[in-house]
């Protein structure tokens, strides 16, 4: 059973999913090349990568902190060439 946002308790089965299994295949494939594209970049963060590609997905914004020399710059001009975005940088000192 799943509850909604009312309260009430709907059958599973009553829900009608947005989207069809192909475009959830679509998008699927879409982000694990995104995110590969970005691997070639940033070894070893894939964990982070996915966080940021997840709040970019979810419509939020992302601050990056971190101690300087760990590749946010990097990771995010990656992401944008992966996106077709452009990019700029922003530093506070």
């Amino acid at each position: 059973m799943v509850a909604d946002l009312a309260g009430t308790d709907k059958n599973k089965d009553q829900i009608k999913p947005r989207l069809s299994e192909a475009q959830v295949t679509e998008a699927k494939e879409t982000l694990c090349k995104i995110l590969d594209n970005i691997d070639t970049v940033i070894i070893g963060k894939r964990k982070t990568v996915e966080l940021v590609l997840l709040s970019l997905l979810a419509g939020g914004h992302v601050l990056i902190e971190d101690v300087p020399g760990v590749g946010k710059t990097s990771l995010v001009s990656a992401l944008a060439k992966s996106l077709a975005c452009s990019f700029k940088r922003i530093q506070f000192t």
